[in-house]
């Protein structure tokens, strides 16, 4: 390392990371990061505006050059070149990239999964949340619209459902993103130990999560 490095820290768990990922100390020099590690041996010449120490599993560190983010590996060697507005927290092995203001998906071994260009791109399970020309639908785990957006807003999901909303009416998808409740009532709620309470027209009632109607609407009010 060369005597004109001058800086050194720590950092841990940045992005979210666990501590079984490793961790090195970054080194800075003339306003540029680079890596060193445990036993202080350079290891990412400081080339960049900002480097992320830690990793994920499979050796990834993100970087930042020219205001644009991207990944190296522990090596050096560039991952994925730094064209990305925005690189997020992995989750379930996948992150949320932006791209002049479009948003897709990119894998922990760095390959870009989905193209930046949806409006929204939610946190990847085994489907995602997309919003496309201001509606929402969803991708399937082979990054291919399993539900066509067409609905104004699906919510968070909740014991693995969630809901949806089109032309003011209400309705639920389950985790597959599988339309088990058609948009049909007035409001609905969240499901909360296998039932949801529904409203149709002014009055409420309840079904189960196969969708059917345990308790018709016939309640002025009922428990939230």
């Amino acid at each position: 390392m060369t005597k004109h490095i001058f800086l050194y820290f720590a950092v841990f768990l940045l992005l979210g990371c666990s501590e079984k990922y490793s961790s090195n100390i970054i080194v800075k020099e003339f306003g540029k990061e680079g890596l060193v590690d445990n036993n202080r041996k350079l290891t990412v010449k400081p080339d960049y505006e900002k480097v992320y120490s830690s990793t994920n599993e499979h050796g990834l560190i993100k970087i930042k050059q020219n205001g644009k983010y991207g990944f190296i590996d522990k090596n050096g060697i560039m991952v994925l070149k730094p064209s990305y507005d925005s690189i997020g927290i992995f989750y379930n092995g996948f992150a949320v990239i932006e791209q002049d203001g479009k948003f897709g998906l990119v894998n922990s071994l760095g390959n870009i999964v989905l193209k930046p260009i949806f409006q929204e791109v939610g946190d990847f399970t085994n489907v995602a949340v997309v919003k496309l020309n201001n509606l929402y639908g969803c991708i399937d785990s082979r990054f291919q619209l399993v539900l066509k957006p067409k609905y104004k807003k699906i919510y968070l999901f909740n014991e693995g459902f969630a809901k949806i909303e089109l032309d003011g009416k209400w309705g639920f998808i389950d985790q597959n993103c599988k339309v088990v409740v058609e948009p049909k009532y007035s409001f609905v709620r969240d499901f909360s130990g296998g039932y949801a309470s529904v409203k149709s027209g002014n009055m409420w009632g309840y079904i189960n999560t196969e969708g059917q109607l345990v308790s018709k609407p016939i309640f002025e009010r009922v428990l939230e």
